[in-house]
């Protein structure tokens, strides 16, 4: 708790980057506390004025991580599609948590894009259609997705 002199921190701005205008950065006082998509603040109900303190702080870490784990997991699917499997190594492997990589992963499959059905009739298809394969080959090229 702050001490009786002194007011509870704020935000006191959020404002859209001129580089991506889909992304704001939040500010307390002078200083910038953290970068978020302007879906990301919605959903969090970030407003100038809301008192920050040890809570909301936590809370934009958290949403900042999940970001971050979420522009990572796009670029490489953008690259190339990918399995969930796939999505979430990757994403340990740079470091997110368990339960940062398993909420990335449900919002890539809530919009779409990533869908293990899909991926696995792609390869399929792929693999089958200049000539014929057989199951071996086919598994093959699955348990490699």
């Amino acid at each position: 708790m702050p001490p009786q002199d002194q007011p509870a921190a704020t935000i006191t701005s959020i404002t859209p980057m001129v580089r991506d205008p889909s992304r704001a950065v939040i500010q307390v006082g002078k200083r910038a506390v953290g970068t978020l998509s302007l879906n990301m603040i919605k959903e969090l109900g970030l407003v100038v004025e809301q008192v920050f303190d040890e809570q909301a702080e936590s809370q934009l870490a958290q949403a900042m991580d999940f970001d971050s784990a979420l522009i990572q997991a796009v670029r490489r699917i953008k690259k190339r599609p990918m399995s969930k499997a796939q999505v979430h190594l990757r994403l340990r492997d740079l470091g997110y948590d368990e339960v940062t990589a398993q909420c990335v992963i449900d919002r890539l499959i809530e919009t779409g894009l990533i869908d293990d059905d899909t991926l696995g009739q792609s390869i399929l298809h792929q693999t089958t259609r200049s000539r014929p394969a057989g199951p071996n080959l086919i598994r093959q090229k699955l348990e490699h997705q």
